[in-house]
């Protein structure tokens, strides 16, 4: 990725960021070479970077994010571990080939903690193998039906 990065307008980032995901089919996914981007622009602009993106709060939110495929029993056991920990927020990534076993699975997680933990969800079907043949993209009227499941 080095030689299409070099010599380029490092505030360019939208652009960038697009060579940077492209460049996931070499190896594994660079997505962390963003970071140092935005860092780069903030610098040049002597901000810090949250406010770049509209210093709403100088606080983030901690959250876990889940990636592994789990069980819905299994995933509620671990959320249930979390928010005995102290977590308040967890995303839950969906990538089954049915999406009413991910709908199972945050009912399970859901049934489990109460509102005690706001849940997110992440539907991007990616893969995380290049080639592997990845998982299916859903349609309109697919994600539509999740989001009116949840």
């Amino acid at each position: 990725m080095t030689p299409h990065l070099i010599g380029q307008d490092s505030t360019d980032i939208e652009r960038l960021a697009g060579i940077i995901r492209d460049a996931e089919i070499m190896g594994p996914p660079p997505y962390c070479m963003e970071i140092p981007l935005w860092d780069l622009l903030g610098k040049a602009a002597g901000l810090p970077v949250f406010h770049l993106w509209g210093s709403v709060t100088n606080r983030v939110r901690a959250y876990c994010s889940t990636g592994e495929l789990r069980s819905a029993q299994a995933r509620a056991e671990d959320v249930g571990r979390l928010a005995a920990a102290g977590l308040t927020a967890v995303r839950l990534r969906f990538h089954t080939a049915d999406p009413s076993d991910d709908v199972a699975v945050a009912e399970a997680v859901r049934a489990k903690v109460g509102d005690t933990v706001e849940l997110m969800v992440d539907a991007n079907q990616a893969s995380a193998d290049p080639g592997s043949g990845g998982h299916g993209v859903w349609d309109f009227r697919t994600a539509l039906d999740v989001a009116r499941d949840l």
